[in-house]
């Protein structure tokens, strides 16, 4: 066997050689040609499961790729992997490919949802390591890495069908049913999840109306195409090549693609031709037919004219509440808020006269200042009209907090400035703090008080009336 050996070690260098090469030239083709010339971002694009853009693997070992073209450029990532490469030159009838990334780990993001965002890439979910996940991560120029963002719930994401609306910053997808094998945890339905890209906030919409569920349960992924149309603020779904669908993940809605000519065009043909990469560019959808190795783009155009809506939504919500319930419940409010606005006709003028008072006794014990709180104001003004800052000691003295700790000397004076101001604001109608707080130029991490002249004045002004 150690005979072979040097042989085996030929042939793992060269495999790891090819796997994980910095550069790579292919012939041009129509959908490179237009995805390369265009100076437009088309943010989201739906890869074909079939398309072998780029020769790096053998038959047996043959990876899926995914694009990716915002006004930085055409990116092409490898699926399941972190690899990305660029477009970094165009000879010819030639492109050239080159790796951009120093990513090691892989095998976690099989099938994640990658787009673009403000110029930047993104990769949402995956699968792999046992499990479906639901982070959100982005390619930084600045490492060539990729790095994670905290969002506020993980749900877990797949590319089988999603809805992205840059100009919106959302994106909607549906979260499969699935088991977790580590902690057998089962969900049953397939839920639609909002991710909002600005707030960072996730959100669990509902579940996928029955009849949809049932049918991408019995569904292979294989068997669903799917395209983001953007400017039908929706995705167009095909089931088996059957029926095809305009998913509003937005407003909750569904239309049914009911233009044959269309139909026929797209999906429908007796060859088995069926559409591949997919994208809308000027308000058209482009494609590719699936094994076409010649990358020829057709196109398609739509409008809602082209649907008709259905009379059910695309998700339901989990408390979702029969209309009979919600009939007799606002019937029994109507009823209650009648009764109440009645009652209060009928006592308004004891009503009015307890409200006064209660309003007269609030006012007073809120914008009225304390014996203390005035000594503390007046000093300080003393102090600012020396020209100098009043002091964290000066501040203690007069709160009698010399021999307190330096914690509870903290939270009484922040408590006390808290409660000034607020009376200041709310007696004289002011948006501006009465004490100010300036740092000290010996300590930064002490504070020093003033009051300027403005608020003084206005403070003499009421206490001498």
């Amino acid at each position: 066997m150690l005979k072979y050996l040097p042989l085996f070690m030929f042939v793992q260098i060269s495999i790891c050689n090819k796997i994980s090469a910095q550069d790579f030239t292919i012939h041009n083709n129509p959908l490179f040609n237009l995805l390369i010339q265009s100076n437009q971002s088309i943010p989201v694009i739906t890869n074909g499961r079939d398309d072998n853009y780029i020769p790096l693997f053998d038959t047996k070992n043959r990876k899926n790729f995914k694009l990716v073209k915002n006004k930085d450029g055409l990116f092409l990532l490898v699926n399941g992997t972190g690899k990305l490469y660029k477009v970094s030159n165009e000879l010819n009838n030639a492109i050239k490919f080159t790796r951009i990334d120093s990513t090691f780990f892989t095998g976690y993001n099989q099938s994640s949802i990658d787009f673009s965002y403000h110029d930047t890439v993104f990769s949402l979910g995956g699968s792999g390591f046992w499990k479906i996940n639901g982070q959100l991560r982005y390619f930084s120029k600045a490492s060539a890495e990729w790095n994670i963002l905290k969002i506020t719930n993980e749900y877990p994401a797949f590319n089988l069908l999603y809805n992205y609306l840059e100009n919106k910053s959302t994106i909607y997808w549906i979260s499969p049913s699935f088991e977790d094998p580590a902690t057998f945890n089962k969900i049953e339905n397939n839920s639609v999840i909002k991710l909002n890209l600005k707030t960072k906030k996730t959100e669990r919409l509902g579940i996928l109306s029955s009849k949809y569920n049932a049918i991408l349960n019995e569904l292979k992924i294989s068997t669903l195409f799917s395209a983001n149309i953007p400017s039908l603020n929706g995705t167009l779904v095909c089931y088996k090549g059957e029926e095809e669908y305009l998913f509003n993940f937005e407003k909750n809605e569904v239309y049914k693609l009911t233009n044959h000519l269309i139909q026929d065009k797209i999906f429908q043909k007796s060859n088995g031709e069926f559409p591949s990469t997919c994208f809308e560019y000027n308000n058209k959808l482009y494609y590719t037919i699936a094994g076409d190795s010649s990358f020829a783009l057709h196109l398609a155009e739509f409008s809602m004219k082209d649907f008709t809506k259905e009379p059910y939504p695309l998700y339901e919500s989990d408390n979702k509440i029969s209309i009979d319930f919600i009939s007799v419940y606002a019937i029994a409010i109507t009823l209650i808020m009648l009764s109440f606005i009645i009652w209060l006709v009928k006592n308004k003028k004891n009503k009015i006269e307890i409200v006064d008072s209660d309003k007269n006794e609030e006012d007073l014990l809120t914008i009225n200042f304390s014996e203390l709180e005035k000594t503390l104001i007046e000093k300080i003004i003393e102090k600012t009209n020396q020209s100098a800052l009043f002091t964290v000691d000066e501040f203690n003295l007069v709160l009698g907090l010399s021999k307190k700790s330096i914690e509870i000397q903290k939270k009484i004076r922040g408590e006390a400035i808290i409660r000034i101001n607020h009376k200041f604001k709310v007696r004289f109608n002011q948006k501006e703090d009465l004490i100010e707080r300036i740092r000290s130029e010996e300590d930064r991490r002490f504070f020093q008080y003033k009051i300027s002249n403005e608020n003084a004045t206005l403070y003499k002004l009421s206490a001498s009336n």
